[in-house]
């Protein structure tokens, strides 16, 4: 009886390892090399879903919370259509007509509205369908990347699907996905980079290949937001670690590619937006120290409280502990294998959460500045569930298993449910306001 019970005892701890140690087979991925994903019909149920969450609503006005970024970035577009790059510089631009007056607004890399700029051209439609619908075109290319990068280093089809079922439910991405802003241009690229940056120091990528993958996703990313930049440098931390650290002698040339490249675009986006300011340095510095929370009482622990609210609200509470358990992990890195989900995870926490922290303040204000951990959350929550279905392996556990199981489906279930009604119920006064006055005042 009692060798019986220390076995048992012996194999429940080794089944609980797996949520820092995973076992040796957990590191290799359904498909290694890549390959070209498949629309499978639990894939095409899942996109089915994306295309009916994000087109709620799609013909309405900008009413709802944050959507009167789609006004501002349309007013912009329509600067560059209406008074050429000539003008505008290819930077956003307010332009009155009545006064015939304009001025720059350099807050932003302008990504956004020069793409709207280019649809509503080929289009001749300016109004919240198309706006909305080039959102939504970005977000769905967005998941077909992450689609692929799941099965490149998930082990199981089933982590693959659950994977991609969160990265498309989660309140994140149904509502902002469908919010034409700089986050929802800069995803999809980051998820290209990683992608190419993983091919480069793990896969079988021919080097001209992840490298030409790696320059456009780096530029694309940088042209869209300042989140582009944490992207890149998220990687080129990780591929620093991998060549100095760990000693990958594939690594070297990523790193290098990534530290010129981000180097270099982010000095022509300071440029650039300088140029339009006539060199006032002193405007950037303002408008960092702004997002940063400068002068508001430094109250950190008070935002990191919002910040967690928010993570609550728009991801759900598994996707906290599928974070929290991804850091755990990264921790006890000399003790565990390496696990290529654990290895991306990372690099897009550290991108997103790099972002919410160095612009804390800001972020307590913007809830879709987390945008960019719907990679790292669904890959989190994905490890998770790995993990409890390895823990609770013994007959005898297969009842907890279900009880949690039944937890991480709840809480998803219960994140989306009433954050997408809120969210497409409850009109934003100051939404309203801010379009009726960029409507009056500007293109």
């Amino acid at each position: 009886m009692q060798v019986q019970l220390c076995s048992s005892i012996a194999r429940l701890q080794c089944g609980l390892r797996v949520f820092t140690r995973q076992p040796p087979d957990a590191v290799r991925p359904l498909h290694p090399r890549g390959g070209t994903p498949q629309l499978s019909p639990p894939v095409i149920a899942i996109f089915t879903l994306q295309i009916v969450l994000l087109t709620i609503g799609i013909t309405r006005d900008y009413q709802l919370k944050h959507e009167d970024n789609n006004a501002l970035h349309a007013t912009f577009a329509r600067s560059h259509l209406q008074l050429g790059l000539g003008t505008t510089r290819g930077q956003n631009y307010f332009y009155n007509p009545t006064s015939h007056e304009g001025t720059f607004y350099p807050n932003h890399p302008p990504g956004p509205g020069l793409i709207l700029a280019v649809f509503y051209g080929l289009t001749g439609h300016d109004g919240p369908v198309v706006t909305r619908a080039v959102a939504i075109g970005f977000h769905v290319l967005g998941t077909w990347l992450f689609y692929g990068l799941a099965r490149r280093v998930l082990k199981q089809r089933w982590e693959v699907i659950l994977a991609l079922l969160l990265y498309v439910v989660l309140p994140e991405s149904a509502f902002f996905g469908r919010m034409l802003n700089h986050e929802i241009l800069v995803l999809p690229a980051a998820i290209l980079l990683v992608r190419a940056y993983w091919e480069s120091v793990a896969g079988d990528w021919p080097r001209s290949r992840w490298m030409t993958a790696m320059g456009l996703a780096a530029a694309w990313a940088a042209c869209s937001g300042w989140a582009g930049f944490f992207a890149i440098g998220a990687c080129a931390l990780h591929s620093a670690w991998e060549a100095f650290v760990r000693r990958n002698p594939r690594a070297t040339p990523p790193f290098i590619l990534l530290t010129a490249a981000g180097g270099m675009l982010f000095a022509g986006t300071i440029a650039h937006l300088l140029s339009v300011r006539g060199g006032d340095v002193a405007h950037l510095r303002t408008l960092m120290a702004s997002r940063m929370g400068t002068g508001e009482g430094g109250r950190h622990l008070a935002w990191l409280g919002r910040i967690i609210e928010l993570h609550w609200r728009y991801f759900g509470l598994a996707s906290a502990a599928g974070l929290a358990a991804m850091v755990y992990r990264a921790f006890r890195w000399k003790a565990a294998p390496r696990d290529p989900a654990q290895e991306v995870g990372l690099i897009f926490l550290l991108a997103g959460g790099g972002y919410v922290a160095a612009f804390l303040f800001n972020a307590t204000k913007h809830d879709y500045w987390q945008f960019l951990l719907l990679p790292a959350s669904a890959l989190g929550v994905a490890l998770l569930v790995r993990g409890v279905r390895a823990a609770t392996s013994l007959p005898a556990r297969r009842s907890l298993r279900r009880v949690l199981l039944g937890l991480v489906i709840f809480d998803i279930a219960l994140a989306t449910a009433v954050t997408l009604v809120q969210r497409h119920v409850k009109k934003e006064g100051y939404c309203i306001r801010i379009v009726q006055e960029l409507r009056r005042d500007v293109l």
